[in-house]
């Protein structure tokens, strides 16, 4: 069986020449970087070469040679997935036309727009656990859009850039402290992109582990915190349903809701001690109350889902 590399090596350009390691993608010359050139390589991304090579295209040429370079992406991924592709010429006696070629093509771009959107966001919404763990609150805040806000079941909503850095703040001290453990670990990502890709949704599920040498010093460990204010440490979980807005070619996050499943002192663990409120604790007013009736552990509240089942029709 050819390598993915030698079937995109030896198939045959719609003008007749063959690509080599997406080296030459037309006549000489007429795209601007030539073999060997920097960035003009297999493991750049059919999108960044589109666009490098539309920008780089000298006299006004760049449209003709982005639709040239989207023919070439399109037969190219077909062949590399083992996909007969129409435009080989030993494998069909009816060539398509550019026109097809633009239109599967301009579907690949659009499937790898909403790749890099997904991957996208779920670098920011990583971005955030790790800023989270650290307490660096502003580095967090500033992953909001300007009205973004924060929604915790059981608690309320703070809405704003402001209030959302407020309640933040209001966690701990900011950046690391002596005797003090946040860890936000996010996991099961499940991202959904709007069609117009301008906005998303994602589930995440939240592991948390935590505590601190002087928990008075840490208003947001006060639920599981003792009267004697000994060490205590905690173990928690819950599901995130956010809303993402891209502005200005940039995801942010619009909305961050907290459905917390469980949180209990690590001393005895769920079985013993777990606690039926939602942590973090803040002593940070809300701006409206909370309107969900979400129950955690041991109550059986299932958070709302934004995906369909992605089995069933």
């Amino acid at each position: 069986m050819q390598s993915a590399e030698s079937r995109l090596k030896n198939f045959p350009s719609p003008s007749g020449r063959r690509l080599h390691g997406c080296s030459r993608l037309a006549a000489p010359g007429a795209c601007g970087p030539r073999a060997g050139d920097e960035g003009n390589s297999i493991t750049d991304t059919p999108l960044s070469l589109t666009r490098r090579f539309a920008a780089a295209s000298p006299g006004g040429r760049g449209e003709n040679c982005s639709r040239l370079l989207r023919a070439y992406l399109i037969s190219g991924c077909l062949l590399i997935s083992g996909i007969p592709c129409a435009s080989t010429a030993q494998e069909s006696s009816t060539a398509p036309s550019l026109a097809d070629l633009e239109r599967d093509a301009t579907a690949i771009e659009q499937r790898l727009q909403r790749q890099e959107d997904i991957a996208a966001i779920e670098n920011l919404q990583r971005s955030y656990g790790f800023f989270f763990d650290k307490a660096l609150w502003q580095e967090a805040a500033d992953l909001f859009t300007a009205n973004g806000r924060i929604e915790i079941a059981g608690v309320g909503s703070f809405t704003g850039h402001e209030r959302v850095l407020a309640y933040l703040q209001s966690l701990g001290q900011e950046g690391p402290q002596h005797g003090r453990l946040l860890d936000h670990i996010l996991l099961q990502p499940v991202v959904t992109v709007a069609e117009d890709g301008k906005t998303a949704k994602g589930r995440w599920h939240l592991l948390a582990q935590g505590g601190s040498l002087t928990p008075a010093d840490d208003p947001g460990l006060s639920m599981v915190a003792t009267e004697d204010n000994k060490p205590v440490g905690y173990v928690g979980s819950g599901i995130y349903e956010n809303d993402y807005v891209k502005e200005d070619g940039i995801w942010k996050i619009s909305a961050l809701r907290l459905f917390p499943r469980m949180t209990a002192r690590d001393t005895e663990g769920w079985a013993k001690s777990a606690i039926p409120q939602s942590l973090p604790a803040t002593p940070l007013t809300p701006d409206e109350a909370t309107t969900s009736t979400h129950e955690p552990y041991p109550g059986t509240s299932i958070p709302p889902v934004h995906y369909p089942h992605p089995a069933r029709d």
